[in-house]
């Protein structure tokens, strides 16, 4: 079963308890963990580049 943005983010924040990240640093963590999950929007062509990519 694939996983959810929302609960990628949960099972990141559950492994790293009592920890304090900003969103953007979650974005990245989760980015490198799942990249195949990623592709698929990182080459949508309405995004200029990876950044505004994950961004949005």
């Amino acid at each position: 079963m694939k996983l959810s943005q929302a609960q990628k983010a949960l099972e990141f924040l559950k492994s790293n308890p009592n920890q304090k990240f900003t969103a953007r640093f979650i974005a990245d963590k989760l980015i490198a963990t799942y990249p195949q999950d990623y592709i698929e929007k990182r080459n949508n062509i309405k995004f200029e580049n990876n950044e505004s990519a994950f961004k949005q």
